[in-house]
């Protein structure tokens, strides 16, 4: 809450790394993304033990002006969590290295993201 009121303009977040060993919990960065992702264009979640599938519904909800998304190595995630991306469509840059992603919802991702 600290921290949400001071990022009204917060465009880009990086919280690769960051999360692990309980440090950060996934609704308090549900909240913060309800909060503040209206003007997020980049967020990078490498790496990260809070991104989980709540997490994903919440950016794909909130974060309308996303351009760069990058999960690389989110190895909690499992196939059928990344389907909710799906509904992006302002992607420029998307990085799932190291994930369990599906073939078909890369190509599903990548056809709405013209």
């Amino acid at each position: 809450e600290w921290l949400s009121s001071r990022c009204e303009n917060l465009a880009v977040l990086d919280l690769s790394w960051c999360g692990n060993y309980g440090k950060i919990k996934p609704s308090a960065l549900q909240s913060f993304i309800e909060t503040c992702g209206h003007g997020l264009t980049t967020l990078r979640l490498d790496n990260c033990h809070v991104a989980t599938p709540a997490v994903l519904e919440t950016v794909v909800s909130y974060c309308l002006s996303l351009k760069d998304l990058s999960l690389g190595n989110c190895h909690l995630l499992n196939l059928p969590d990344f389907n909710i991306l799906c509904s992006l469509e302002s992607l420029e840059s998307l990085n799932l290295y190291r994930t369990m992603v599906g073939h078909t919802t890369i190509v599903t991702i990548l056809c709405n993201n013209r």
